[in-house]
Formats: C-alpha cells, structure tokens, sequence
C-alpha cells in the first residue's frame, strides 16, 4: 500500500556512508588571502645577537713565506777624526823620544811580539814610509809601524823615526817650495826653485810608482788615449807587473796630474823599472821647471832597455801635451791621440834631462810614450 504517513517529529538514522566524491576544482592561491603582502619588500633588520664566548681551536702554522729581498744599505758608521791622547812635553829634536811609555802604548817590544826584527840583510824591504795627519794617529797606529820606519806628519811638517822603543823625531833643512796645485780651477804661485836631481845611489826600498816606457817608439796617432792606455796595460802585464799602469799622456778630458791617486801624489816617489828613483814623488813633475830628472838614472822600457841609449829609440823625444804644470795644453795632443791632417802634439827631449819640455812636433813622427803606475799595488 501507499506509506504511511508520521504525523509526529522523529528521528531517522542515518544512512551507510557513500562513496567518496570527485576531487574538487584548485583552490586560490596565498596571495588572494593576503592581499596586502609584498613579497619583495624586505623586513625589519633584527637586533644584533649575543657574541659566541665558545672559540674555535687555533689552527696549525702555515709554511715560512720565501725570504723577501735585501733591503737598502743603511748609513754610514761614525768616523773619528783627531781622537785626542795625552802628549808629553817635546824634548829637543835630536832626543829620543819614548811615547809608549808614558802613554801606554803597545811597543815592539811588548811579550806579543818576537822582539826586535834582526836580519843578515842590509835591506830590509819590510820598511815602509808613512803619512799621518797628526801625531796622535802617528802614536795610535806606532805598534803597527816597525822598527827603522819613517814616518811624516802633514801637521807641522816633522818627521820621526821609529825606535825599538819609542821615537825620534828629525830635524828638517833644506827645505824649498815646489808642488803645484793639483785642481786645474785653482792658480796656484810656485816659486820654479827645481829640486837639485835624485843621486843615483838611491834605491827605494819600500813603496814606490814606477814610470816606464813602451817596447817601441809611437806615432801620435795611437787609437786615442785608450788605445795609449791599453798598450800599457797589456805590455806591463805581459813584464809580469802587478800595479796598473796609463799612458803618460794628457788629452781633452785628462790632465796629466790626474793620472796617478790624489793621496799617493805627495807622499811616494817616481822610480824607473829597476827602483832607482827619478822624482821625490808626482807632485814634484809639476812645479813648472819642466820635470827635470838626473839622466845617470836610467829610463827603461818595459823589455828592460834603456831608451836613452838603446838604438830602437834613434830620437829621444816623449810625446806629453802638457803644459809644465800638468794640465793639457789646448790643441797640442794629436787630436786626441789619433792625428790626422796638420795635428801637432808636444813632445820633450830626453838629452835635454827634462820630462815636460814645451816643443810641438807633427803627429806623424814616431817618439817615446811613457807609462806610469796610477797607484801602489795593494
């Protein structure tokens, strides 16, 4: 029949569940939530944290880096000039003097030393002259400077002898001028009082500049100075010379004063290639008198001949181009030693006993070069 009909209010059941439905349709996305965020705006800066108070260990050393370069030399030392020492009272010249003594100086004959040198030979090539400025360095340097040494003071001019215990001091005579200035700007007045010539006696035994000449007669036309300069240094070389030896020459850029060192100019003598001694010492060439030489002292050549006899050199003339006082004469040195059309050069005649005689000669004639030790061989 037809269902019934609750008039009252009840309450079904419900029913089994059913079946799970179709998946839905993709929601909206975060922004349609959130219309107000914007996702490149950043945000506030935060407050600075707390330090970590836990460290880490500490690491190994690394590998030593490679040495970095040397750096710049640094400035120079203090130099002492004129220590003062005490100097006792000056006894007459003729008395001797024993300064270690009362100064307390170490002397020859200190326990350290072998006592006094004593040799069978009557040359005793050991001594030497000195210079020094003063006395006081003469007394510092005294247990250096052996027995029978000279020694000269620049200041005051004396001269003293070296005793096994002590000094002597020498009294000096016949004193003349005669050393020209050795800086071309400067004029400097000498009076020409020549120094009477070297004896020929004199053979010196300690440190001397030797001045010699080459195996041949030259031309004026010689390759220029150089060239001059290195045929003296081969030819010495090949003598078995040890020093360094330049041509005697003067030239647009070299006066002839400024060959040999400025501090051994005044303090060493001039000798021949045997020793025997033909000027007091560099200085004493340039006093204006033309050098004038003792000709019984022999100028030899590096072979050992005697140019002033010897065939080879049939005319005794020595290219120079200097005037008397060392310094280049304008004009007259063979164009710079390498002639050419008219070039004159001054030359000196060796009769003549004169090394710096004023004669102007053609560059093509052929005449003595001299060769002179620049310094003493150290």
């Amino acid at each position: 029949g037809e269902p019934g009909v609750c008039e009252q209010d009840c309450e079904c059941p419900p029913g089994p569940e059913g079946p799970p439905g179709p998946p839905g349709p993709p929601g909206p996305t975060h922004q349609s939530f959130s219309p107000s965020y914007d996702q490149s705006a950043p945000g506030l800066k935060g407050e600075k944290g707390d330090p970590c108070s836990n460290y880490g260990i500490p690491g190994t050393p690394g590998i030593p880096g490679i040495p970095g370069p040397p750096g710049p030399p640094g400035m120079p030392g203090p130099i002492y000039y004129n220590r003062i020492f005490p100097i006792p009272p000056r006894p007459h010249c003729k008395m001797p003097v024993n300064y270690e003594k009362e100064i307390d100086y170490p002397s020859i004959g200190s326990p350290d030393s072998q006592g006094p040198k004593t040799t069978k030979n009557p040359f005793d090539s050991s001594l030497k002259s000195h210079v020094f400025k003063n006395v006081e360095l003469m007394l510092e340097a005294a247990f250096m400077i052996p027995e029978g040494s000279l020694v000269y003071v620049t200041e005051g001019s004396k001269v003293f002898i070296r005793l096994q215990n002590g000094w002597s001091k020498l009294c000096l005579e016949d004193y003349f001028p005669g050393i020209a200035s050795d800086d071309p700007a400067v004029s400097v007045e000498v009076t020409d009082i020549t120094p009477s010539p070297v004896p020929r006696s004199i053979i010196h035994q300690g440190s001397v500049l030797h001045l010699v000449a080459l195996n041949t007669p030259v031309m004026g036309e010689i390759d220029g100075i150089r060239g001059a300069d290195l045929r003296c240094f081969q030819q010495a070389q090949e003598a078995g010379l040890q020093g360094t030896f330049r041509a005697f020459l003067t030239s647009g850029t070299q006066d002839l004063i400024s060959i040999v060192k400025r501090s051994e100019r005044a303090s060493v003598p001039v000798a021949n290639l045997k020793g025997e001694v033909l000027f007091y010492n560099w200085n004493s060439l340039f006093t204006g008198s033309g050098a004038r030489f003792n000709p019984k002292v022999p100028i030899y050549s590096f072979r050992g001949q005697n140019v002033m006899t010897d065939a080879s050199w049939p005319r005794k003339l020595v290219w120079h181009g200097s005037n008397t006082r060392g310094i280049r004469a304008a004009d007259n040195y063979c164009n710079e030693w390498r002639g050419g059309y008219g070039a004159k050069g001054l030359a000196t005649s060796l009769l003549n006993r004169k090394l710096l005689e004023q004669h102007p000669y053609s560059c093509i004639s052929s005449f003595i070069v001299l060769c002179v030790e620049n310094s003493v061989p150290r």
